[in-house]
């Protein structure tokens, strides 16, 4: 496991060592595509060296749309790995998406106490940092949209790449059409709504025109969709209340940072599969009373804003496309909801796949497949990650 470390020499590593965790695709490479753009992580371990605070940063991968559960299993091999090379390190987990949900699922024991071989990576943690994190869940995993996705065959295949031992070439490539299909069927009726989005008819073609890795990554994410099912709020509500929060790590800094993307009134100036994403989120028919509780008592004027222009107004609709807003506060008994919104550390105007660096370049020019109009650059997306940077660093010298 190859780390970024920062352009920048000085002084010694330090024995902290800050983890990227992948959401919903959790690819690596596809295509044209990289899940966290490099310079996610060079600006964040470049922010730290400025306070001479000299780390190695790992950005892991993940089980692409596996069950949260399967996720857990990945997430703490990967870090029992870096544990195994490096004992004794503390641990600086920061998560964007479902990644966050995996962050904050890690450092909660499970109930009833059992047999918990997460105990001794859980204790090598020192800060979670949640960023656009479904830890509430999303109304957009009830949608009719998100069910069409997920679908009601079941398929299963032993793990990746075990299952190529079991089928002949022409077994598997019979499989990857028929894989294929489905996503091009799926494919066929969103292009419908969203053919002028270039940038995700890129992203498609970078699917298809992969060569073997990616049709295996088509396979496995055809075959395992459970994770559009465990984002559901009440699928999410149900996981949580399978665990605790271990009070011997109540030492562990947990940071928030919740995503707003800008709606404009005049949708000509974002992308349809943004509009459409939306518009599916905003749909919050029932909010729960954790949700209502958070904006009654949130005081908006004394979070720091990240972003262009005059701050969006936030309700139940608010959403970053692919999240609602404020389900990214995780849903905890009202005596203990002070203490989640003091965790927010900025709201951040931008859509869900800005902040990991896809958003339009210095001509304007959209580089990700979704393009919301919330003016999110290169100006905001450094001050992002030096404010997440600036968090790390507290929680390193505390």
């Amino acid at each position: 496991m190859k780390p970024i470390r920062s352009n920048h020499s000085g002084g010694p590593l330090s024995n902290h060592r800050v983890v990227l965790l992948p959401g919903f695709l959790g690819f690596d490479t596809l295509g044209d595509f990289s899940y966290f753009q490099e310079r996610v992580g060079q600006t964040i371990v470049d922010s730290l060296a400025a306070e001479n605070l000299h780390v190695d940063l790992y950005p892991l991968k993940t089980v692409p749309a596996g069950t949260l559960a399967e996720r857990q299993t990945r997430l703490v091999e990967q870090l029992q790995e870096i544990l195994r090379d490096h004992p004794n390190t503390r641990l600086h987990l920061v998560g964007h998406s479902t990644g966050g949900l995996d962050a904050e699922l890690l450092i909660r024991a499970k109930r009833p106490p059992q047999h918990d071989n997460t105990a001794s990576v859980r204790s090598a943690v020192a800060s979670v940092v949640t960023l656009a994190a479904p830890l509430a869940g999303t109304a957009l995993a009830r949608s009719a949209l998100a069910r069409a996705f997920a679908g009601r065959t079941k398929f299963s295949l032993p793990p990746l790449p075990h299952w190529r031992l079991l089928f002949s070439s022409k077994q598997r490539r019979l499989m990857q059409l028929r894989s294929l299909s489905a996503v091009l069927a799926s494919a066929a009726n969103l292009v419908q709504s969203v053919h002028t989005d270039e940038a995700l008819l890129k992203l498609i073609r970078g699917f298809l025109c992969s060569r073997e890795a990616g049709q295996e990554y088509i396979v496995s994410l055809i075959m395992t969709r459970a994770l559009i099912r465990d984002l559901q709020p009440k699928q999410v509500e149900q996981y949580l209340s399978q665990t605790e929060a271990d009070p011997k790590l109540a030492h562990i800094r947990r940071t928030r940072f919740v995503t707003v993307a800008r709606h404009v009134s005049d949708e000509s100036q974002s992308g349809e599969l943004f509009n459409l994403l939306y518009r599916t989120t905003a749909d919050e028919s029932a909010p729960s009373p954790t949700t209502s509780n958070a904006l009654a008592r949130l005081q908006v004027d004394q979070i720091p804003w990240i972003g262009s222009g005059a701050p969006p107004r936030l309700d139940h609709q608010t959403n970053d496309g692919i999240v609602n807003t404020l389900r990214q506060l995780l849903p905890v008994p009202v005596g203990e909801l002070d203490a989640e919104l003091a965790r927010v550390a900025a709201f951040v105007i931008a859509d869900h796949i800005d902040v990991i660096g896809y958003f339009p370049d210095a001509n304007n020019t959209p580089i990700g497949f979704l393009h919301s109009g919330s003016d999110f650059r290169e100006k905001q997306f450094i001050e992002l990650y030096k404010s997440i940077a600036a968090e790390l660093a507290k929680s390193m010298r505390d």
